[in-house]
Parts: structure tokens; C-alpha cells; sequence
């Protein structure tokens, strides 16, 4: 229930994607979570970036919808559960995401 997304150069899941475009004050605070990295107003050539060999790459994969910090995944929408209020949470632990 992931998005399955390895790192070509050293085979690595210690991955985060990219966010291009304007960030918002929301978003400056959510990036020191982990899951995603804020690339900039002008997109660039590559969409995921290794937290091990410090690689930037591309990969045709599903655009993450949410991040789990708890179970450390990127879930595409299918993934995802939304309450009431319209918060997001993790359908394998049920924890809230960003």
C-alpha cells in the first residue's frame, strides 16, 4: 500500500520527492518532517532525491498524495483514508499525515 520507488544509483528506499512551485508557510514547516523536499518555483529534471548516496533522480512512479512518518512511506490516494474533517491518514497504521 506504497509507492514502490528505489533509488537507481545505490538501491536505496531512503528516498523523498520533490515538490515544485511556490511554497506556502505550511509547506516551510512540513518539509523538516522528512517526507518531501521543496525544489523550488521552477521545476526541475528530477522528482525523488536519495537520503543515502545524495543522488537526484527520476522515476515514473504515482504523485505522492500523502507522506507517513510512521511507517516511513509515500501513499498514492488509493492509500489514503479521510475522515470528517477531512484529514488524511495512513490506511496501514492509521496515523495522520502530511
Amino acid at each position: 500500500m506504497k509507492i514502490e520507488v528505489v533509488c537507481p544509483y545505490c538501491n536505496s528506499e531512503n528516498i523523498s520527492f520533490y515538490l515544485w512551485g511556490y511554497p506556502s508557510e505550511k509547506m516551510i514547516e512540513l518539509e523538516k518532517e522528512g517526507g518531501f523536499i521543496l525544489g523550488g518555483c521552477v521545476p526541475g529534471e528530477f522528482n525523488w532525491y536519495c537520503k543515502d548516496c545524495k543522488q537526484c533522480f527520476k522515476c515514473k512512479s504515482k504523485f505522492p498524495a500523502a507522506y507517513c512518518p510512521r511507517c516511513n512511506t509515500f501513499l498514492a490516494p488509493e492509500h489514503l483514508k479521510l475522515n470528517e474533517n477531512n484529514k488524511k491518514f495512513c490506511l496501514n497504521c492509521s496515523k495522520k499525515v502530511i
